[in-house]
């Protein structure tokens, strides 16, 4: 006899499956806090896996085409970006970098690289080594 599944054989599935897909462990993503909550990021240091990032890609997608609404929380931006929007300013995660931001676009003066102590130059970390990439040249 066939049995009906309301979802929940279905649900449950998706939802222990995102458990693992989005475990910090995996190295594929990181917390970050984004005003009162904390939210899940890519991790920049995961240059390794980018076939894990299409298949959570894939999985996501078929969470949603089932209508299983997974437990989540990707910041604004990730949402905004899937359904092709613009990003603005109010998508920033970190409040501080916001409002710095914002104080340097209302700034009118030519000397922000004085002012602001700014360089238009980015530095991280890949594989252990700090690396430099000047914006501006």
């Amino acid at each position: 006899e066939d049995g009906v599944d309301a979802g929940g054989v279905t649900k449950e599935f998706f939802q222990l499956l995102a458990v693992q897909l989005f475990d910090i462990n995996t190295g594929m993503w990181s917390t970050r806090v984004g005003g009162d909550e904390q939210v899940t990021w890519f991790n920049s240091d995961c240059s390794w896996n980018e076939d894990g990032y299409y298949l959570v890609g894939i999985l996501v997608g078929l969470a949603l085409y089932n209508g299983v609404l997974l437990d989540v929380h990707f910041p604004s931006a990730v949402y905004r970006k899937l359904m092709a929007l613009p990003l603005a300013l109010e998508d920033m995660v970190d409040k501080e970098v916001r409002s710095g931001l914002q104080q340097l676009l209302d700034y009118d003066g030519d000397d922000v690289e004085d002012i602001f102590c700014l360089t238009f130059e980015v530095m991280w970390m890949e594989m252990g080594n700090q690396r430099k990439l000047e914006l501006k040249p």
